[in-house]
């Protein structure tokens, strides 16, 4: 793909999130997208078939490069030295595409993209548990991934919908906290 096309393909992402920031996206129609972008309607339709096609293509790349990031060596790296810095990892990436998060995981709540982000994580997350406490079961370790990761995403979202008001580095803090206070349930059943 050449830079134009990317360039174009970035400026109609760019300009179509920062609208779902504050639209729904029933809302929201190609020619608010080209005249904001200042690009002819046909453009838009060169790359897209409609609204629809452009978020969906928009989440499926959110997605797969969060997969690729949680599949790194780096991250593999980060994990093996302290597993919690799998919520590091997972809130950087996420405020790195806060605008995107903003549009899609507060304003507009997309379901299917949280449960397709808990989906992602709960490998990684399940493998981590088991090193960490080998002894309890399969069924402690489930309860305990579900508490943890859907109460950690509802801080996440929390921070995400009040407008990104507390620093990443304390919101980060905050979580490992109440996740070590969490881990307690397992070292009892250890």
């Amino acid at each position: 793909m050449d830079r134009r096309t990317i360039r174009t393909e970035n400026l109609i992402k760019e300009t179509f999130t920062n609208l779902l920031m504050i639209k729904n996206i029933k809302d929201i129609t190609v020619t608010e997208i080209t005249n904001m972008a200042n690009l002819d309607r046909r453009t838009f339709y060169l790359h897209y078939k409609d609204i629809y096609d452009l978020n969906d293509k928009i989440i499926e790349e959110f997605l797969n490069k969060f997969r690729k990031v949680l599949e790194s060596s780096k991250c593999t790296e980060m994990l093996n030295e302290n597993p919690l810095s799998f919520i590091r990892i997972i809130l950087n990436y996420l405020f790195e595409n806060r605008n995107l998060c903003i549009a899609n995981l507060s304003t507009n709540y997309n379901n299917d993209i949280t449960e397709q982000l808990l989906h992602i994580v709960h490998d990684k997350v399940f493998d981590i548990i088991k090193k960490t406490f080998p002894k309890c079961t399969d069924a402690q370790m489930e309860m305990f991934y579900t508490f943890c990761v859907y109460g950690c995403f509802g801080i996440i979202i929390n921070w995400i919908s009040t407008g990104l008001l507390e620093t990443e580095e304390n919101i980060i803090i905050q979580i490992e906290k109440i996740v070590k206070c969490t881990a307690a349930y397992l070292e009892n059943n250890d």
